[in-house]
């Protein structure tokens, strides 16, 4: 959820608490004023019944006059106090009978030497009326104003956040690729004002940094290529020495295979830095299962060597990828089964839209799956280190965002990559 939406709904909820709770206070206060206002209307009403009841002789036990209803009842003694209650009286108007809310006021008179109890009752149904028709208006205007006062908030907000969603924009189209950091902005708010000068002066840097120490990473591969092809070369020479002895020729061998080792770790090294700083960023829509097919002819005099038998279970499957990266992924997965295979096993590809399915014979594993997948890491049997293979096939896999699992299962080893 955004932040303007969240802010917004957090505001509407306080408001709507807000205006609950004022219309609960209101109408509370507009019954008390009112009820307030008819106590002391009934009291002045007492003063002028008074009159009117020392008037009449015999007195009768009922009276209405206008609004009020009179009820005289003959007492013994006078009240102790007077005072006030609600009730509901029946009143028939135009052949209906209904309850309607009165207010009572309950005190005695003496009247003619005999004491009376009167009950003074006067209809609250106009009241009643009119603080709901005020209640209403009141909740009205708070729900107008509170839905202004919403618009104008989020307006505002906009309005005010605007900067940040620019600072917000230009981070998410920033490559560090480019040669060009994230630019300030014209702001009044001075928080945007430093976070946008604390942007622009961070990816500058990282900019900077990651030029410089890619030019550094392509001429330290290049110059060290240049003495591995030197070795090579020499020791090539030495091999063709018919005065080299056996002990001779297995040193010089020792140094062949060390410096192609490192070799190919440079170049495995170089092309790992490239994936991870997204230099392949040319995409094509390849046919999946004749790249899987061409792969397998490439290595079929290696899979000859090792009497590997090769069995393919491939559908059609168009796929949207840089080609380089997919020839990297496969000769890897593929380089990977026959090295970790076992002679005269077997290897299973299985191809479909969802999945590709990498199965070759092997001894169990010695490592955890998630090892994996780490670069260098050594296998605790053997001491020897698992290489970058599997890595540049993770990070790969990690680019165009597909899941990549390793399973040991039927004594089979099983590289799993779900698109």
């Amino acid at each position: 959820m955004k932040l303007l939406h969240r802010t917004s709904y957090y505001f509407l909820i306080f408001s709507l608490a807000t205006l609950l709770a004022g219309v609960l206070v209101i109408s509370w206060g507009l019954n008390t004023v009112f009820t307030h206002q008819l106590d002391e209307s009934l009291i002045h009403t007492r003063k002028v019944l008074k009159k009117e009841l020392l008037q009449r002789d015999p007195l009768p036990d009922y009276l209405e006059i206008m609004d009020e209803r009179i009820s005289l009842q003959k007492m013994d003694a006078p009240l102790q106090e007077d005072y006030f209650k609600d009730t509901l009286l029946l009143v028939r108007e135009e052949e209906e009978t209904e309850l309607e809310p009165f207010r009572q006021y309950i005190f005695s008179e003496n009247i003619h030497g005999q004491d009376y109890r009167i009950e003074l009752s006067h209809t609250k149904f106009e009241r009643e009326d009119m603080v709901t028709a005020l209640l209403l208006l009141t909740i009205g205007f708070l729900l107008l104003f509170l839905l202004f006062f919403n618009l104008f908030n989020r307006y505002l907000s906009q309005r005010i956040w605007r900067p940040f969603h620019h600072l917000v924009t230009q981070i998410s189209s920033f490559d560090i690729n480019d040669k060009f950091a994230v630019k300030g902005l014209s702001t009044e708010i001075d928080e945007f004002k430093t976070l946008a000068e604390v942007l622009e002066k961070m990816t500058g840097q990282l900019v900077k940094d990651y030029h410089i120490l890619k030019q550094f990473s392509e001429n330290a591969a290049h110059e060290i290529q240049t003495p591995l092809a030197i070795i090579l070369s020499q020791t090539e020479l030495l091999f063709q020495n018919p005065n080299l002895d056996e002990q001779q020729a297995a040193h010089l061998q020792e140094i062949q295979n060390a410096s192609q080792r490192l070799s190919r770790l440079n170049k495995s090294l170089l092309l790992l830095t490239k994936i991870e700083n997204r230099q392949f960023v040319e995409l094509k829509s390849l046919p999946l299962h004749d790249l899987v097919q061409q792969k397998v002819h490439v290595f079929a005099p290696l899979l000859d060597e090792n009497s590997l038998a090769v069995n393919l279970q491939i559908g059609e499957k168009p796929i949207r990828t840089n080609p380089d990266l997919m020839d990297m992924l496969l000769g890897n997965l593929l380089s990977n089964a026959i090295k970790h295979n076992l002679p005269e096993g077997k290897i299973n590809i299985t191809l479909d839209q969802q999945k590709l399915i990498i199965e070759n014979t092997g001894k169990p594993p010695t490592v955890s799956p998630e090892q994996l997948f780490e670069r260098f890491h050594k296998g605790e049997a053997s001491g020897k280190s698992l290489g970058l293979g599997l890595a540049i096939v993770k990070e790969i896999c990690e680019i165009y965002q597909w899941k990549i699992e390793y399973r040991f299962e039927r004594e089979l080893h099983q590289v799993v990559i779900t698109f």
